[in-house]
Formats: structure tokens, sequence, C-alpha cells
């Protein structure tokens, strides 16, 4: 596969260092993926929203009615993902206080 990288925070950043993170219109997370994923013998690369999005949502009509709704995809560092987000999935409208 080729070194692929992206600029984050002004940063160049592997591609295979990050995460793609599919938000709510609320806040709140709906799913993340990897960027790369295996395919056969190579590997399938995400390198754009909409192919994470197609990735994780096969159907047409079901990817037309997130974007209606207002989802949006990001992508981001899985650094930043461990560090600041993953036990954030919940936005503050809707996390329980525990």
């Amino acid at each position: 596969m080729p070194d692929l990288a992206v600029v984050i925070g002004r940063r160049n950043t592997p591609l295979t260092d990050c995460y793609w993170i599919q938000s709510a219109p609320c806040g709140c997370i709906a799913s993340l993926t990897t960027t790369t994923k295996p395919r056969g013998r190579g590997v399938n690369v995400l390198e754009t929203a909409e192919q994470a999005h197609r990735h994780m949502v096969p159907l047409k009509r079901e990817r037309d009615d997130e974007n209606r709704r207002g989802f949006t995809w990001q992508l981001v560092t899985k650094v930043r993902y461990h560090a600041e987000i993953g036990t954030r999935w919940t936005c503050q409208q809707h996390r329980k206080d525990v």
C-alpha cells in the first residue's frame, strides 16, 4: 500500500494512523471505522468521507437518509480519538450521569 498521508492540525499524518468518525447532528458519535480494511490479499483504503460512509452503510437510500438528517464524517487521528473522544460517544444533551 502506498504511504498515504493527510494534513490534520497542520501536521502530516499517515492515513493508517487515523479513524473516520460519523457524528449525528446532536454531536453523538454514530459509528467509527479505520481507514484501511483488508480486501482479498490487499488493502482497501478509505480515503474520503464518502468512501467511509459507503463502507459502513452499503445501501444508498440509508446513506441519503443520514445525509438529509445531518450526519457528518470527520477524519481524526487515532491519538486524538483515544485521548479525547473514545470514552465520550454521547453528546452533552444525551449523556446520562452515572
